[in-house]
């Protein structure tokens, strides 16, 4: 063989590998973005019945009351003057 030859099968090699890498990077990176857009419309379609929607209302109501009652709690404490 002679060098031309030992040189362009290193290259052949080295494009091989290159083009091999780069195809496996975007091949985990899509599936990667389609399982977190799966993921998340799983999410939302959950998220939209109307049982989670009362939970989540109810989850809201019942931090919003004992925010407003350490709120109060704390005015009374420091009374105006």
């Amino acid at each position: 063989m002679s060098e031309k030859e030992v040189q362009l099968k290193i290259w052949k090699m080295v494009l091989t590998t290159v083009v091999a890498g780069t195809a496996l990077i975007s091949g985990c990176n899509i599936v990667t973005t389609i399982q977190s857009n799966q993921t998340s419309l799983l999410k939302a379609q959950v998220e939209s019945t109307p049982l989670a929607r009362d939970a989540a209302q109810a989850r809201y109501l019942e931090a919003k009351a004992l925010s407003d009652r350490a709120m109060f709690e704390e005015m009374s404490k420091h009374p105006a003057k």
